[in-house]
């Protein structure tokens, strides 16, 4: 957990809490790994990050990324330790 709270805001601006490991899987290119951390509060440098989006279970957006993915598995046990939602097309998530 120390490289994840030394290397986030030295590259991102990004200052965060509360880090736990959530889940990895193949990266997109050789050699590579995704790996999901899920952290307390978070607090973006403005000169570092230029957009972010926080969204809570009521303001998501229509379109997530897909059930195989890091980002997704992390969404989704936000919401499950949170509430659930569904979209207008009727998707649970």
């Amino acid at each position: 957990m120390k490289f994840i709270s030394a290397i986030i805001p030295e590259d991102t601006g990004l200052e965060i809490s509360n880090i736990r490991y959530h889940s990895s899987q193949p990266g997109p290119f050789p050699h590579s790994i995704m790996i999901g951390y899920a952290a307390g509060e978070i607090k973006i440098d403005p000169k570092e990050i230029e957009d972010a989006g926080w969204y809570t279970p009521d303001s998501m957006p229509e379109i997530i990324p897909s059930e195989s993915t890091v980002a997704r598995t992390l969404i989704d046990h936000y919401l499950a330790t949170t509430c659930t939602k569904e979209t207008s097309n009727g998707q649970r998530i």
